[in-house]
Formats: structure tokens, sequence, C-alpha cells
């Protein structure tokens, strides 16, 4: 409790007075006595119960009244939990969209005392941490906007937000207000808002029950599913596996803060791509007890291997029958190329371009044109003999070996490889051949590996043999090798995603797409892309399975991103210490007792006329 003018404080022992006037009132009466009686006998008892009573109540009313006088007067005010004060013109609003806001009844406590807080202001502002470009301003706007809102299920960080509120700020000073669960992976070590200025209604919690669905993997047609207890105390779940028709329980025990798997055999007379979802019996947190998949069993693709001598293909032989679930590798003479009918494989490679012929070079060119792919080794080339879009300048070799030096790691044939494995790499003879996307360059400026535009293509400018480089004795090789074939072929397409991602999918043709999503159907254009077309999918914000349909058939699985599961909050004191208040989830504003002490003093002292009335009465003779 605030006071306004405290000072008045002091005439509060005026409260006494009464109680010292009744005191010394009672020293002065003296006993006397009395000759009789018998006077006295007529005299009711009823009337000295109701003098003490009536003294004992004016007693209590005229010290109440007295007190309260000064009480009044001194402008007493409840606190406030409002994080700004009443009535400011600007503040800016900052809601936590994440999908962990939907545990237990958090969202509905954000919604609340977000729509107190914009009440309480002239001018409110709005970010959603999962629209953070977006500032919504005017309160019928913000209301408005706050009744048609529901918890989402993607996973947002409020760095982006902050940032975004830090811009506002250097425009206009105002409060900044977030309201969060402050959960440790959201919360940025650095904040760009000023402290001082800065207020966080936590919504957040250490006591928690939480388990979800993180992870889910396909080995040797069984099924693995990874569950984690977030939680502080173990529990008991209950695991769902629902697949075209096919259905399996499985009863797990999950220690506190940790994971199990459980595993599923799956039927053997399912078909070579499936889709399928796994659930966990229900908590506080839906959206993480449910993980959609789409999973294709391993066939083996053929891939025909054309060397001019044996030794060329050794090491990728070697490299493709280390899992014979994938690719199995024919190793074949050059000149088998112009009578083998290469529509009947996904790719082939070709450990020595240098041995085509120019009829050699039309067949390739037709059979890449028709739908295949290729990986094309060239140690050295002729230019008249090549109708692709590059230009070979000739062998380069080196008096020592020559390394790496720029590794492009969002290509899909080098996004799951470590930089550091590559640059080790040692390259003692190649040849330069300028054209096309360059994944890999040498620190001569020289590309080693080549992507080409409009052709399912990859040159290698070396062949990998000792003699060429030491990639054959590297462990990035066999990554290298199957990568590159599974992303000619499309076996590494990538078939899951995260709510929020703009998907992009690598499509055999231009023509439009229809679009099956858990939020309805829609068509979709596809764009050029590298080598073909492909479609971006940007209204990825539900959970499910995705189907693109055109003759042709793609599926995905889009999942909330697992970690935003794990509910256990950001540590208070950095913050503190950074001047940032934090105020509890339910807010109401200072509300001020003056009027209410001034009623109740008003009806004391209505209540000690009354009485001084009702004795009045009772004296007055009753006439006859």
């Amino acid at each position: 409790m605030q006071f306004l003018y405290p000072s008045f404080l002091l005439l509060l022992p005026l409260g006494l007075i009464p109680v010292l006037i009744h005191i010394f009132t009672r020293l002065r009466l003296q006993r006397r006595g009395f000759p009789s009686l018998v006077l006295l006998e007529s005299v009711r008892r009823e009337r000295w119960s109701w003098v003490r009573l009536r003294e004992i109540l004016l007693l209590v009313l005229r010290t109440l009244f007295l007190l309260l006088i000064p009480l009044a007067l001194s402008r007493p005010r409840l606190e406030s939990r409002l994080p700004f004060r009443l009535g400011s013109d600007r503040m800016l609003l900052i809601l936590d969209h994440s999908y962990s806001m939907a545990y237990g009844s958090r969202w509905q406590l954000a919604l609340e005392a977000a729509r107190r807080i914009i009440h309480s202001s002239s001018r409110p502002m709005l970010i959603l941490s999962s629209h953070p470009d977006t500032v919504f301003s005017g309160r019928h706007t913000l209301l408005t906007l706050l009744d048609t809102l529901s918890a989402s299920t993607i996973s947002p960080t409020l760095q982006p937000a902050l940032t975004r509120a830090a811009e506002l700020y250097r425009q206009t000073p105002m409060p900044v207000i977030i309201i969060t669960d402050l959960q440790a992976r959201a919360v940025p070590e650095n904040i760009p808002v000023p402290g001082g200025q800065l207020q966080i209604i936590n919504l957040g919690s250490n006591r928690f029950d939480n388990a979800g669905i993180t992870g889910i993997t396909y080995d040797r047609r069984r099924l693995r599913v990874r569950i984690f207890n977030y939680g502080g105390t173990p529990v008991i779940r209950t695991v769902r596996l629902k697949l075209e028709g096919y259905q399996e329980e499985k009863v797990v025990n999950i220690s506190a803060r940790s994971a199990v798997f459980a595993e599923f055999s799956l039927p053997p007379d399912l078909r070579h791509h499936y889709s399928g979802i796994v659930e966990l019996s229900s908590d506080s947190l839906l959206v993480d007890d449910r993980r959609f998949f789409t999973l294709e069993t391993p066939s083996r693709v053929s891939v025909p291997i054309f060397v001019s001598s044996e030794n060329q293909g050794k090491y990728l032989r070697l490299a493709l029958v280390t899992d014979t679930l994938q690719f199995l590798p024919l190793l074949l003479n050059i000149s088998e190329l112009r009578r083998t009918d290469l529509t009947r494989y996904q790719a082939i490679i070709i450990a020595d371009a240098s041995a085509l012929r120019p009829a050699d070079w039309e067949r390739l060119d037709f059979y890449l044109n028709s739908g295949g792919s290729a990986l094309l080794c060239a140690p050295s080339l002729t230019n008249g003999n090549i109708p692709l879009p590059i230009r070979y300048e000739g062998p380069v070799s080196h008096l020592g070996f020559i390394t790496p030096a720029e590794v492009d790691t969002t290509h899909p044939v080098l996004s799951g490889l470590r930089t550091v494995d590559l640059n080790a790499v040692r390259v003692y003879y190649h040849s330069r051949i300028t054209g096309g996307r360059t994944l890999i360059r040498l620190a001569n400026q020289d590309p080693l590996v080549i992507e080409l535009p409009g052709k399912n293509l990859i040159i290698w400018t070396f062949t990998p043999v000792p003699e060429a480089s030491d990639l054959v004795y590297r462990a990035a090789f066999v990554p290298l090798l199957y990568q590159t074939l599974k992303y000619l072929t499309g076996i590494n397409r990538r078939n899951e995603w995260q709510t929020g991602d703009t998907v992009v999918l690598t499509v055999d043709t231009a023509e439009p797409f229809r679009l099956l999503m858990p939020a309805g159907e829609k068509t979709v254009f596809s764009e050029a892309g590298g080598i073909k077309p492909v479609v971006k999918i940007t209204d990825t914000r539900l959970p499910g399975i995705y189907r693109l349909e055109n003759g042709q058939h793609y599926e995905f699985a889009v999942n909330p991103l697992p970690e935003e599961g794990d509910l256990t909050p950001a540590p208070l004191e950095p913050l503190i210490r950074n001047r940032i208040k934090i105020y509890p989830p339910r807010l109401y504003a200072a509300s001020e007792l003056t009027g209410p002490l001034l009623y109740f003093a008003g009806l004391l002292l209505a209540l000690e006329l009354l009485l001084l009335g009702l004795e009045s009465y009772r004296k007055t003779p009753v006439r006859r």
C-alpha cells in the first residue's frame, strides 16, 4: 500500500480520545450506600444491559471514525501490478507466440494480461514473436487481433522481436513489455532494449510436466521413436503408431529429464513409400505429443561405372559396396557406353571423361536431356567434343599438392559434410574447367566440383585414384560420393520440415501442382531452379502430411521443433541485474482507497447518530 500524503498518518493517535474519555468516566463513578432496595425492585435488568451495549457500540464507532479520517486524508492506494503508469501515451507489447505458451492455461493468461495492458494505454502497439516484422497498432485493432489469435505450433525465439522493438525504441522511447513464459531457448543472452525500459510478464514456472516425441528413425523395417521427458518427475506414457490401417501401442516408463526409445516392427506388406503418425498419450502440452513421418523403404539403385581401366573404378566401386541396400555398382568398360541402354539407369558414373568419343558425348547428352543424371570425372577433356556449357582450359599439375579453400555447404551434396574434412584433402593434379556452379574451389581458385545448371550433371575435375588425390583415403570420400548420387537420383529428397519453414522441393516438371495440406488445398506453381524446377511452399504453420500432386507424387511431413517442448525457464537473476522488471501473470491497476474510507466514515457517523436518536426516543415520556 502506498500513501500520497503520509504526513496525515500522524493524526492516527486521535483515535485514542474516545477510549481515554471512556476510561476516565468509569474512574469518576463513586459507590454510595443506599438505605433500602425496595424502590429498585421494579427496574428491569434489561435496562442495564442496553446501557452497557450502547456505551461499547458508541466507543467503537467514535474510535473507528477518528481513525478513518486521517487515513482518508493520507490518500492510500493499493500497489499497481501494471508494468507501466496507467494511461501511458505510448506502449509496445511483445507477445510470445511460440507453442510452449499453449502449456496449461498460459495462453489464456497471456491474452488476459495483453487485454488489460492494451486497455490501460492510450496508444498501444503489438509485435508477435512469430511475425516480428509486422507492428500492429490501435486499441481496437489489437483487441480484435487478440480475439482471433490462438496458440501457435511454431517455435520462434524472442531475439527478432526484441531487435525490432529496439529499433522502434530508438525512434521514440516508450515502455516495452514482453508477455512470455521465459523459456530458456527463447531468451537471448544480449537483450537490445535498455533494461530500465523493459518489463516482462512471466508466465513460466520451474514446475511442469511434459513429455514429447523428439524424433523418428527407420532401420531395416523397424521404426524407432524417441520420447523425452522434460519434467522433473518420472512419467508413464502410451506410444501409439498409426500407419495405413496398421496400429500398435507400447507403454514406456520415462525417468525425469531423460529419453527412451519405443521400437515398432513394420508389417512386411507395406508399399515402398508410406506415411503415418506416432502419438503420445496426452499431457498439458498437446503440440509435441504427435509426430508425422513419411518414409521410403530403401531399394537398390543400379549404377554403372564406365572406366577405361579397372583401376579408375576401383575406389568408386569399393565405396558403393559398403552399403548394398542403396546402390549396386556395375563396373563396365567405356566401350560399352554406346551399346548400353542408359535409360534403364537413374544415374551413371563416367570415371574418365577423356576417353569419351564424339558419339559417346552425343549419347550422354541425349541421356541427360531425357531425365538421366551423371557423375562425370574429368581429369582431361577436349573442347571440340563437349556438347556442354563448360570450357576446358587444360590439365594442372602441382609440384606438391593443393587443398580446397571454399566449400559450398548450402548445397545438398555438401550439407552434411564437415568443411574441415574437405579442406584437408590433397589434390595432386586436376583439370581446369570453367562454367556451371562451383561447389568446391581449390586454393588457386580452380573448381574441384562443379554442378551444371540445366543438366542433371556433377563434374569432378579429377579421377578418384591415389595418383590424383588422397580423397579416396579420407573419411569424406564415401559420404561425398553417396550424397552426390542421392542428389542426382532424388533419393536424398528431404521428407521432413519444421512448422513455419519455407519448403523447397525439386520437381521434374514446370507445370502447376495441387498441394494437399492440413489447412486445405491449393494450386502452387514451380519456378526455375538449378538443374530442375523447384516448388516453394510457405504455408506450413500446421503440422501434418503435405502432398504435392501432378501426375507425379511428392510427400513430406511437417512437425513442430522438439526443443520447444522443454519448458525449463531462463534464470531470472541476470535479467534482474540488468534492471528488467518481472511481473506475475495476473495484473491489476493501482486503486485509491480515499473514497471507500470516506464512505465508511460517513456510515459510522450515521450509525452513531442513529444510536443516539434511539436513546433519546426511549427517554421521552409517553403522554396518556
